[in-house]
């Protein structure tokens, strides 16, 4: 048996899954709620009699539970499409809640009232074109900008490439088609065909060529004479001093005694260089005391400034070794 003033009291009093409250007021969740508010003539729990307008997929459904039909859940709600004129809809409501309460009347057109605006609404707003929030990733924003810049250095390098490639090619750099690696064969077809129609400009530009290249090779040999003419000009011939020579055995020659018919004599003839350096030697042993005094005294060093100085000297020394003998003789005598 159904009892709605005890299903309120436990509702109101206990625990309710529907039920929420706030601070000032109660709140009821459940879709069947007439107003939303948690009371005992909007509860549709604790009514055995209730009427509700709901929306199903843009109609409008006048939803009525009656006494009859409480003990099967499954015809618990009979729901009856109202029409898209919203004044036959209000007419309806009217036709089939003709002997319930004014209350539960009057809020199912409340409802109907305020469901038709919101049909209203969306049909506009799904007319009219919104904006659509995306979250932004900039990690991916700057992937994207490098890859931007980086294709388009590598387009300002090909097209570079291109035209340096066209250019060699106007200029004959190319004279087969297989060493063209970047060009169309259209485009090398017509700049063949320019040349083709220009054979007498070819011919001009090819002697040209010959002729500087000859006078390049002429002007490399002249420069070359003129290198080796300055070099032999500039040719400086140095004599450097021998450091082991020694010009001590001078001073010897100079103690040598002549006699005074050596001067007379010198006319004669010259001796050899061996007859000399024998005397020199002969004079050494005979007169150790004139060693001793000339090694007290200080010799004089050999001016080997004017040595450096002369480009090339050669000594000759010529003595007669006879009137020495002689001398020698008469000193013994």
């Amino acid at each position: 048996m159904q009892s709605d003033d005890l299903v309120w009291k436990l509702i109101n009093n206990g625990h309710c899954s529907y039920k929420m409250t706030a601070r000032t007021t109660k709140f009821c969740r459940n879709e069947y709620n007439l107003t939303g508010l948690c009371n005992r003539a909007s509860c549709p729990l604790a009514n055995s009699k209730f009427a509700t307008v709901l929306e199903e997929a843009g109609t409008m459904m006048l939803c009525i539970k009656e006494v009859e039909r409480v003990h099967t859940p499954k015809d618990t709600w009979l729901k009856i499409p109202l029409s898209k004129n919203y004044a036959i809809a209000l007419k309806q409501i009217d036709d089939h809640l003709e002997h319930w309460d004014s209350f539960v009347i009057h809020k199912c057109k409340q409802r109907l009232t305020r469901l038709t605006q919101v049909l209203i609404r969306m049909r506009k707003l799904a007319v009219k074109v919104q904006p659509k929030l995306v979250r932004v990733n900039k990690k991916r924003d700057r992937r994207d900008a490098r890859r931007e810049e980086k294709a388009l250095r590598a387009a300002v390098v090909e097209r570079a490439i291109e035209k340096e490639l066209l250019a060699r090619l106007h200029q004959n750099v190319y004279p087969n088609s297989e060493e063209i690696l970047n060009a169309s064969p259209s485009m090398f077809n017509k700049v063949l065909d320019d040349t083709e129609t220009k054979p007498d400009e070819l011919d001009a530009q090819l002697a040209a060529d010959e002729e500087r290249d000859m006078e390049e090779a002429s002007g490399n040999a002249e420069r070359e004479r003129e290198e080796l003419t300055v070099d032999e000009k500039t040719v400086v011939r140095e004599f450097i001093e021998d450091l082991d020579l020694d010009f001590s055995f001078l001073q010897d020659v100079e103690d040598v005694p002549y006699a005074p018919a050596a001067a007379s004599s010198s006319a004669k003839g010259t001796t050899n260089s061996t007859d000399f350096f024998k005397a020199v030697q002969d004079a050494k042993k005979k007169r150790p005391a004139d060693d001793e005094a000339n090694n007290k005294r200080p010799r004089k060093k050999p001016a080997r400034s004017k040595a450096k100085a002369a480009k090339h000297r050669e000594l000759e020394l010529e003595r007669e070794t006879e009137p020495a003998r002689a001398s020698r003789a008469s000193r013994r005598n």
